[in-house]
């Protein structure tokens, strides 16, 4: 399955549950939408072997509501999920009994695990013709493990064998007995060993060796990442999930302290960012092919962090249960993969990612919004409430509330600026309007807007911060008429104006949430610093480097939509650098979206390349090309700098006159260069 990244299969975790949970990702966390059938597969695979220990049915609980696959790998093809969630539950299961063991019982628990996972005993249930040695006869216990393990693996070759047998012989050897091996947990040397192959395996993508040194630094990176993770989380490790263990505990790694090893962990996020732009830019060609396991990579590091979180905060109880499975289910252990259907799932769903049900109809349109994966603007306002608290020092249940608050504004004014730019697709799915529909999507986007007034009213000074959202709003759609005027008019406004616009209404969402939590901050009010112009400079900053990145990298846009004929800042530059290409870009930017409106998003090629009166052609290439030649991209550059630096010096000013250094500021900081040339 090979096409640019596309969130099919998965969901956006909220940014708040994942903050509640204890989890500090600053990646996005994305889980499967089908985890229900991850905690089936695991649940009737744990009832079976169950069975095959007891001779009977375990009444033990069986604790697999926190699996571990649909957050590590949420892209799992959905006919694949349950495959894969058995392969990693074998391997748990088999450690997790063998460790109970003495170092005698082990070794012969191992012995028997090693034969019953020979490549040979896996090709055929019934007979082999190999030596005599694989024909020795099995006891039951053997027998029907050799059984369970020959149904697993079959169901991973018919996919793919190749990828499936390879699974399966990296499962053997982390079983098999090694000198000096009975002390050692072998359950994170199967994770460590496996990972890669089963996520390549679920997301149904394989590499050439060329791939693999392409993308071994990446690797390194994600592998160091769970190893800290393991080591950050550890102490919390319940007993009622440690056939889940970890992947792989760093040897000799010198204690530093909780928070050292957090900032190690989120470094190695911020590296991983840095790597990804790296190679988008050093290999254009295939950065395009290996996307899909680029950004599996990324989510494996966000879902990993989340999971270890929820697993150390107790076992989940929602998901646990009793075995059900019969005696004699266990030779049944799954629906062979050919004959799995989805057909009679009840939910209807849109583009992959959003299912009716979730919601009620006022709710939908945002709820699908929220479903899509969060642009580096949207990562960046999610970040901004726990970086800009450090000087707010606004209570946690506040701050939740607020984040919450923006998070739904954000959303609506989302849905609102697709419907007024006419764009018809976001990160390659369709708009809210194009799934909805217009009346639905505007009507939605307003709900939101009411909505927020009342969770207003909820925070400790309802009136005050009410007046705070209601100057927003004001602001908001002032912002938006003179958009909406330049448009009808089709007018090319001035830089000066553009950013006074950008101020109200990206700047908006910024200063509402400064505002919103300076009034539930305890500081005196002469004490607290004057966070409007750093939140307005944010707000710039994020704003200019969309329409940047939207000519510079747009042949690597996840985008497909028409915001190329939406007036951005590189445009507007090359208006005034090159006034006699005006007249030009207002055909292109303006006739051009009207007449791709009317024909109601068929054929672009007449609206793609226009003529004016004197013949000359007007197309996106040209006006790439114009903004290139004139310096119009440059200039935004250099404009990106500029804000950059005032930036930094608007930080360093508040933390002189708080004397508190804000590490996630920073770090917010470092994610704004993300995606950035020098």
């Amino acid at each position: 399955m090979e096409c640019s990244t596309t969130w099919i299969n998965s969901t956006t975790v909220n940014e708040i549950d994942v903050r509640n949970s204890g989890a500090f990702t600053t990646l996005p966390v994305r889980v499967s939408k089908y985890n229900e059938i991850a905690i089936t597969a695991a649940q009737k695979l744990a009832c079976i072997w169950d069975t095959i220990r007891y001779g009977g049915v375990s009444s033990r609980p069986v604790n697999v509501g926190r699996n571990l696959l649909p957050w590590v790998v949420p892209e799992a093809l959905p006919d694949r999920m349950a495959t894969a969630v058995k392969l990693i539950e074998l391997g748990h299961l088999c450690d997790a009994f063998s460790e109970q063991l003495d170092s005698q019982s082990r070794a012969e628990v191992y012995n028997m695990l090693t034969r019953c996972m020979d490549r040979c005993s896996v090709a055929s249930a019934s007979s082999c013709s190999c030596p005599s040695a694989c024909n020795k006869e099995f006891d039951d216990r053997q027998a029907q493990l050799r059984t369970l393990i020959y149904e697993v693996a079959t169901e991973a070759i018919q996919f793919d064998r190749e990828q499936g047998i390879l699974i399966l012989e990296l499962l053997g050897k982390a079983v098999a007995p090694e000198p000096m091996s009975f002390g050692c947990r072998k359950s994170s040397a199967f994770r460590h060993r496996t990972f890669w192959p089963i996520l390549e395996f679920a997301i149904g993508m394989k590499l050439t060796e060329m791939d693999r040194i392409v993308l071994r630094d990446i690797k390194t990176v994600v592998d160091e990442y769970h190893m800290l993770n393991d080591e950050y989380w550890g102490a919390n490790i319940t007993t009622t999930a440690s056939y889940q263990t970890d992947f792989c505990r760093m040897p000799n790694l010198p204690f530093q302290g909780k928070e050292g090893l957090k900032s190690r962990i989120m470094d190695l996020e911020f590296r991983y960012r840095s790597l990804q732009a790296d190679i988008y830019a050093k290999y254009p060609v295939e950065s395009m092919r290996l996307r899909r396991w680029i950004e599996a990579a990324g989510m494996a590091m966000a879902g990993y962090n989340y999971w270890r979180a929820l697993s150390s905060s107790g076992p989940c109880n929602s998901s646990s249960s009793a075995c059900s499975c019969s005696p004699s289910e266990w030779t049944r252990v799954t629906t062979p993969a050919s004959t799995m259907s989805f057909s009679s799932s009840p939910h209807t769903s849109y583009s992959g990612t959003y299912e009716r049900s979730e919601s009620t109809t006022l709710t939908a349109v945002t709820n699908y919004i929220s479903s899509m994966p969060p642009s580096p603007s949207v990562q960046i306002l999610n970040m901004a409430p726990s970086a800009l608290n450090t000087w707010t020092r606004a209570p946690p249940p506040a701050v939740k509330c607020i984040s919450s608050l923006i998070t739904s504004l954000q959303n609506a004014t989302t849905t609102l600026t697709d419907i007024t730019a006419d764009n018809t697709h976001r990160y390659n799915q369709p708009t809210a309007h194009a799934v909805f529909g217009t009346m639905q999507a505007t009507n939605s986007a307003y709900y939101t807007f009411i909505q927020s007034v009342s969770e207003a009213r909820a925070l400790a000074n309802p009136a005050l911060a009410t007046d705070i959202l209601l100057n927003g709003f004001n602001r908001l759609y002032a912002g938006h008429s003179r958009e909406l005027n330049w448009k009808y008019n089709a007018c090319i406004p001035s830089e000066a104006e553009y950013l006074s616009v950008v101020d109200d209404t990206t700047g908006s969402l910024y200063t509402l949430l400064v505002n919103l939590l300076q009034a539930e901050s305890c500081i005196p009010f002469h004490c607290k610093p004057d966070l409007t112009p750093l939140a307005t400079l944010l707000a710039r900053f994020v704003h200019v480097k969309e329409d940047y990145l939207s000519f510079h990298n747009r042949d690597t846009q996840l985008s497909k939509s028409t915001d190329a004929r939406v007036l951005s800042y590189p445009v507007i530059r090359l208006a005034n650098i090159k006034p006699d290409s005006r007249a030009q870009i207002s055909r292109y930017l303006f006739e051009g979206s009207k007449e791709a409106t009317k024909s109601g998003g068929g054929c672009s090629c007449a609206a793609e390349e226009k003529r004016d009166p004197c013949g000359n052609s007007v197309n996106y290439s040209c006006l790439v090309l114009l903004l290139r030649e004139y310096g119009a991209l440059a200039a935004t550059r250099d404009l990106l700098r500029d804000i950059e630096d005032k930036i930094e010096k608007e930080v360093v000013q508040v933390e002189k006159m708080t004397g508190e250094v804000s590490p996630m500021m920073r770090r917010l900081i470092a994610g704004l260069r993300e995606g950035l040339l020098p």
